[in-house]
């Protein structure tokens, strides 16, 4: 069953937003062509792995978190790991499941250079969620930082999933937003943070950064889910939701005195 068809019989008002993209010509690039003799030239990375359509539960899963539909095209999915050592050579010695169907996020430097894959199970009870393959142990895998425009001010998410709902956004994949500080302006840039305030490890980071002098967003007592994806599902706006994180966005000691209110809830 082709994708067109797939995509109409599960959701119209989804489907008509995928021919709309396709017309205006934003459709992600299909994977690379490699033309030349596999034993002479190793397959881009692109090419190990399937588009999103090609797995529907995979894609439902993206649709049901209310992804938009232009990101969740720009993803792929891969259903063994192992088959991306060829591209990641230092995790040869790694053994990956071998039935263990992923998201696969593609994370890009600056030079938009894949230097990482972020792979999310879309297995209810998988015990390892995610799994991250770097290209060098020493990047640090910051998604969407090659799309940004670093001249405007940018939203810094813990998941990539949180990220996708704004035009500028990056994520850290975790709570070390330092991770990040050569990319960061501290008095444009906003860290937002999950809502859980009862997550030591989460509130160290949060005391680290606010110490650092960064500008963080301290989540008022109106919101009570817990990240991005949360409150989009139970119906709020994105660009709502960037208004609150904008009018609670603050630095130095206002910021202490706010994340010390923020963590008695």
């Amino acid at each position: 069953m082709g994708f067109d068809y797939f995509l109409k019989s599960v959701d119209m008002r989804l489907y008509n937003e995928y021919r709309m993209e396709v017309f205006r010509g934003n459709r992600p690039e299909a994977p690379e062509k490699n033309n030349a003799p596999a034993a002479s030239v190793a397959p881009s990375w692109r090419n190990l792995l399937q588009p999103i359509q090609s797995n529907p539960e995979a894609f439902e899963y993206l649709k049901q978190r209310k992804i938009p539909l232009q990101r969740i095209l720009s993803l792929y999915t891969c259903s063994n790991l192992n088959d991306l050592k060829v591209e990641f050579p230092n995790y040869e010695e790694t053994e990956f499941p071998e039935n263990d169907p992923r998201i696969v996020v593609p994370v890009l430097n600056q030079n938009s250079q894949m230097i990482g894959l972020v792979c999310r199970s879309i297995k209810k009870n998988c015990k390892q969620r995610y799994i991250n393959l770097r290209k060098s142990g020493e990047d640090h895998l910051i998604f969407n930082l090659d799309k940004v425009d670093r001249s405007k001010p940018i939203l810094v998410f813990e998941g990539s999933f949180d990220a996708m709902f704004f035009d500028n956004a990056v994520a850290v994949d975790g709570a070390d937003f330092t991770k990040a500080a050569d990319f960061i302006e501290k008095t444009r840039d906003i860290l937002v943070y999950d809502n859980t305030p009862k997550n030591r490890e989460l509130l160290k980071h949060m005391e680290k950064t606010a110490d650092a002098g960064y500008r963080l967003c301290i989540w008022p007592d109106s919101i009570k889910k817990k990240d991005v994806n949360e409150m989009v599902l139970d119906g709020v706006a994105p660009s709502d939701i960037q208004s609150v994180i904008e009018k609670n966005a603050f630095a130095g000691m206002r910021c202490k005195l706010e994340l010390a209110k923020w963590r008695k809830r």
